[in-house]
């Protein structure tokens, strides 16, 4: 969880990378952003699993009265 205040910025960089299995494997995540008033924020994650990784994430945010949320997001 990430909380930006009112009038305020933010910048979050992920890198995820999981080694190949024999298996088949899951990633269940979860990214809950809370902007602020008149806030920005930006968050970031890359992303390198193997073939056989099932990737179930939730990322969500609620923002505030002139508030501004980016997602940005690669995998590989």
């Amino acid at each position: 969880m990430i909380i930006i205040d009112d009038d305020a910025e933010g910048n979050y960089i992920e890198g995820c990378s999981a080694p190949k299995f024999d298996k088949a494997s899951l990633h269940a995540g979860l990214v809950e952003i809370f902007v602020g008033k008149n806030s920005k924020m930006k968050y970031s994650s890359v992303e390198n699993r193997s073939t056989n990784t099932y990737n179930l994430n939730t990322k969500r945010s609620i923002i505030e009265e002139h508030g501004y949320m980016e997602w940005v997001n690669g995998n590989l």
